[in-house]
């Protein structure tokens, strides 16, 4: 990789923090990989001021991936990069997703160290994007 990101190299802003609603229901699964999210709503797919921010450093991110709920077939997470996983992120993995924020990709959920919400699903789409 080219240029190596640093906090330091971003002054501090706020990201939404917000999970779909549905993530309530494999949270006990989750609360070991992932840091809580403000809120659970079905608002975080368009927030408004209701929907909680954290300061960040980094780059937000918008995660969105399958369900198998047939009233909620795709769920969202919003956050903060540094604030993603407990155990943090490997930081070439780190670097290249920040390096390409504003694309929308999709990727393999292991490389994220991501769970899924589904049996057969491997990927998971993501976007990071400046923060607000």
């Amino acid at each position: 990789l080219t240029g190596h990101h640093n906090e330091e190299d971003y002054s501090i802003s706020h990201c939404y923090s917000c999970a779909s609603d549905i993530y309530r229901l494999y949270w006990s699964q989750l609360m070991h990989h992932y840091f809580p999210p403000k809120n659970f709503t079905d608002n975080c797919w368009i927030p408004d001021k209701s929907v909680g921010q954290i300061p960040c450093r980094t780059a937000c991110f918008t995660l969105v991936e399958d369900t198998e709920d047939e009233f909620s077939p795709k769920a969202i997470l919003r956050g903060c990069v540094d604030r993603l996983l407990l155990f943090g992120m490997d930081d070439d993995v780190k670097d290249a997703i920040i390096t390409h924020h504003k694309n929308c990709r999709s990727t393999d959920r292991h490389l994220l160290q991501l769970i899924s919400l589904t049996k057969d699903s491997q990927y998971v789409s993501y976007k990071f994007i400046d923060i607000l």
